[in-house]
């Protein structure tokens, strides 16, 4: 315990800038596109991997309103359509939220989007379709 005030020692030597500290300086993150600013680094990371100059991939399939996340599209039906879902993923699943970018929610490229480039399998010549006996070319 400290001696002067009665309480615990905080462990660890470092002494971190308070963010409440008057005389220390705000940091600010600006996107280099827009200009937008953050107070975060996760935010504007946040804000080039999905918001700066794409389209917004999440529809209200209520109203048709776009939105930038997932979480945002949820809100708005909630607020302005009165509804709710026990889960997010129950609005996905229902139809309520509709995904239109051109990369799946977690990552993974949107089929509707490598069907329409071109990458599926059955745009590949003779895929999906089995080869006659003795014509497969020799090794």
């Amino acid at each position: 315990m400290s001696a002067q005030n009665g309480e615990p020692k905080k462990k660890g030597g470092k002494k971190s800038k308070s963010p409440k500290d008057p005389n220390c300086p705000k940091r600010v993150y600006t996107c280099p596109h827009c200009q937008r600013s953050y107070d975060w680094n996760y935010n504007l990371n946040r804000h080039l991997k999905y918001e700066c100059g794409k389209e917004n991939a999440f529809q209200c399939s209520k109203c048709g309103r776009k939105f930038p996340h997932k979480q945002n599209c949820v809100y708005h039906l909630k607020r302005k359509h009165k509804i709710v879902c026990d889960t997010i993923d129950q609005y996905m699943t229902s139809g309520l939220v509709l995904f239109r970018g051109a990369q799946g929610p977690g990552g993974q490229v949107a089929k509707v989007a490598a069907a329409g480039a071109g990458l599926g399998a059955a745009a590949t010549p003779g895929a999906g379709t089995p080869s006659p006996r003795g014509l497969s070319p020799a090794p």
